[in-house]
């Protein structure tokens, strides 16, 4: 290393000419790793470094096989006899071991249902749809006032429940990953609902479709808020993440053009904290601290 570094190195950082070894240098050098390699094969020829190793007179291939005493079955050489025992040992093992599990077939549920939780808190929401803490402080007031005020709310909240304005998001985004049926037919058709007639909304003498059915904002007349932008094309509803999202950073996207903020569609600019709730049915007050830093809510009201 010594000889690259000074003889090799310090030439090459020249940078004027190339430098070549010498006929000599290149003479010692294939000298020296000659000599190494006659004293390895001195060693190896004289000393019997590598000894063959004895044969096994039971691998004699003209040996003839003998029975074994216990199962009267050749299994090979020794060597392959004892694979062939190890190998048998397992299978063996293996199947006792398929026989004794339980015969229930393998099945699945599909995608698990998991009901949205309403944002809680007034000027700042912390919207968490399924409690797991990684949620988004949202300043609710800030963005009404920042849009315009009260005549923004159809910005986001573009659908009014009946009897009811600026509904909730969860109010029909009622699955955190699947879609939602936010029309709900049996609830408009069934006798746990209000029971119509399906006259009521299909056409009499006509096939029941959804070609020949009535549009909600027929019976619903202020279903559709005013001055909405987001349009309802069909009554299934994307999941509550997708919705979240879908409105949130595709406005993120139109502003950080306009604002020269490249960061406002990235999730850290929403996802900022975490928090740990906890749904307690036989709490009814707020600010009760838990262990460690979570906190306990009231409990949620039933959704019909």
């Amino acid at each position: 290393m010594n000889r690259v570094n000074v003889g090799g190195l310090m030439h090459q950082g020249r940078g004027d000419r190339l430098y070549l070894p010498s006929w000599t240098e290149i003479t010692i050098s294939a000298g020296i790793v000659s000599a190494a390699v006659l004293a390895f094969l001195f060693f190896i020829e004289r000393f019997r470094v590598w000894q063959e190793r004895p044969v096994d007179p039971e691998a004699d291939p003209k040996k003839l096989p003998e029975l074994s005493a216990v199962g009267a079955t050749w299994l090979g050489v020794p060597v392959v006899a004892n694979r062939t025992v190890y190998s048998l040992a397992f299978v063996g093992a293996a199947a006792l071991g398929f026989a004794l599990i339980q015969p229930q077939p393998a099945s699945t549920r599909g995608i698990v249902p998991v009901p949205v939780h309403e944002a809680r808190g007034a000027d700042v929401l912390w919207i968490d749809g399924n409690l797991d803490g990684y949620g988004v402080a949202f300043p609710h007031a800030d963005h009404e006032k920042r849009e315009g005020g009260k005549k923004s709310c159809a910005r986001c909240h573009h659908m009014n429940l009946p009897r009811d304005k600026a509904s909730a998001c969860a109010e029909c985004h009622r699955d955190m990953y699947a879609p939602s049926d936010a029309f709900r037919h049996d609830w408009h058709a069934g006798p746990q609902g209000v029971a119509l007639a399906c006259v009521k909304c299909h056409a009499p003498g006509r096939p029941r479709s959804k070609e020949t059915a009535k549009t909600c904002d027929q019976c619903h007349k202020d279903l559709v808020a005013e001055g909405a932008v987001i349009k309802v094309k069909q009554y299934q509803a994307p999941s509550y993440t997708e919705a979240m999202h879908r409105l949130c950073v595709g406005c993120h996207v139109e502003r950080a053009a306009a604002l020269n903020k490249p960061d406002m569609p990235r999730c850290a600019w929403c996802h900022k904290e975490r928090r740990r709730f906890i749904d307690a049915p036989d709490v009814d007050f707020r600010g009760l601290r838990a262990p460690g830093s979570e906190v306990v809510l009231p409990p949620l009201p039933e959704r019909k």
